[in-house]
């Protein structure tokens, strides 16, 4: 990804995360917002709904992970080796 296109979904999974860490009060944790918000970020151009609703689990539960383990996209791989 470019880096201006990587900073912003930094930025929105961070307000994401921010926002599941009320959840007590907001009733949205992961799963919900990871609902609400993957047929928007993760989709095919040209998808038939038939292939989106097949898609849709299994897209809600990568943007779920992402939300959740925020702090390790942030790691440098650099640092991993």
């Amino acid at each position: 990804l470019p880096e201006v296109n990587k900073s912003l979904l930094f930025y929105l999974f961070e307000f994401l995360h921010e926002v599941s860490k009320y959840s007590a009060q907001n009733k949205m944790d992961s799963d919900n917002i990871a609902m609400v918000f993957a047929p928007n970020i993760l989709r095919q151009e040209n998808q038939d709904i038939n292939q989106l609703m097949n898609d849709q689990t299994t897209i809600k539960n990568i943007l779920k992970v992402l939300i959740e383990e925020l702090d390790f996209m942030k790691v440098d791989p650099q640092k991993l080796k």
